[in-house]
C-alpha cells in the first residue's frame, strides 16, 4: 500500500526564504550525489519505482511551500527516513535552526492516503 509525507512550510512573509530553495532536479542533480545528501536516495528509489512522486511546490500566496513524497509502501518510507539520517546528519539541527530564525513553521503530515496541497 502506497505511503505518503506532506512537509508543509508556512513563513510570516514573503521576505523569508525558503530552507528547500532548490527544483527537485536541483535536489536530484549531480551535486547533491557526493553522498552527503539525498539526492542520491531520491534518485535510486526513483529509478527502482519506490518513489512514486516528489514534488516542491508554493501556494499562490507565497506564504506555503510543499514538499510531497509517494512511497510505495510504507516500509520504504521507514528506510528511506533511517537512510536520510544518515546521509545528512546535520541538515535536521540545520533546517530547525533556519527555521526558528526566520519564524518559519514545519507541519509534517506521513499517512497512507496522498494529501491534498491547497496552492
Amino acid at each position: 500500500m502506497a505511503y505518503w509525507s506532506l512537509i508543509t512550510y508556512t513563513r510570516p512573509d514573503t521576505s523569508k526564504d525558503w530552507y528547500v530553495q532548490d527544483t527537485v532536479d536541483e535536489i536530484k542533480a549531480e551535486r547533491y550525489t557526493s553522498g552527503e545528501g539525498i539526492g542520491r536516495l531520491l534518485v535510486a528509489l526513483e529509478e527502482s519505482g519506490k518513489l512514486t512522486h516528489y514534488s516542491i511546490s508554493e501556494s499562490n500566496d507565497g506564504l506555503k511551500q510543499y514538499i510531497k513524497l509517494g512511497f510505495d509502501n510504507k516500509d520504504t518510507f521507514d528506510k528511506f527516513i533511517l537512510d536520510k539520517e544518515t546521509a545528512q546528519p546535520q541538515q535536521t539541527q540545520e533546517r530547525d535552526q533556519w527555521l526558528e530564525s526566520f519564524n518559519i513553521t514545519c507541519d509534517i503530515q506521513n499517512t497512507e492516503s496522498e494529501p491534498t496541497i491547497t496552492l
